[in-house]
């Protein structure tokens, strides 16, 4: 549903026709000339507006525009949550995961979520994560990432950034031990051009 200006039926050009039928062109050429001026100036106007807010041309209907209910290619944002496939590449056993929730823009989404980690033994720990909206990354700085896990007795820290090959996050941690770690972990990335 398109904006429709108010007065839109308004017909100018009648109010056009009774000003030249007045006699106010020979009785005051002057207020003729003004009123003239005001009423080819509003018929105009309003054949502007009108082609300005064109039903057809108007790509967002105005109730989700009020009701914010925009696409986050339009300016709006999307929130949902999601089951992330997590794929182990180096020094891990098994990877869970648990809700993750993600918000986007036109321009970024941003992730956080809970995973359970079992590494195998002291080491680089590497996993992949596939993310909710996929993006065109050519840079591993696209995609920024942390992650930090808490085990029986020990603690990591680690990073993310984009693997260029598979197109997800991945994520990379010097593993303490072989432990289960309860994880949490961010991501912020650009999210492709639509």
């Amino acid at each position: 549903m398109a904006f429709k200006p108010r007065n839109q039926g308004k017909d100018y050009k009648a109010l056009q026709t009774i000003l030249v039928n007045s006699r106010l062109g020979t009785d005051n050429k002057a207020l003729y000339d003004v009123i003239k001026t005001l009423v080819d100036g509003a018929g105009e106007f309003q054949d502007g507006l009108s082609k300005s807010f064109n039903k057809d041309s108007d790509k967002i209907a105005l109730s989700s525009q009020v009701s914010g209910l925009l696409s986050a290619t339009n300016g709006g944002v999307e929130s949902n949550v999601y089951f992330p496939d997590v794929i182990p590449i180096n020094n891990i056993s098994n990877i869970s995961a648990f809700n993750t929730r993600f918000l986007a823009t036109s321009k970024v989404v941003q992730l956080s979520g809970k995973l359970s980690i079992d590494t195998i033994g002291f080491g680089l720990a590497e996993f992949d994560l596939k993310l909710p909206i996929s993006s065109a990354f050519t840079l591993e700085e696209q995609l920024q990432g942390l992650i930090n896990g808490i085990g029986t007795a020990e603690t990591f820290s680690g990073i993310g950034i984009v693997n260029l090959v598979t197109a997800n996050a991945k994520f990379r941690f010097i593993a303490p031990s072989g432990d289960t770690f309860d994880t949490r972990f961010i991501i912020i990335y650009e999210r492709a051009k639509v």
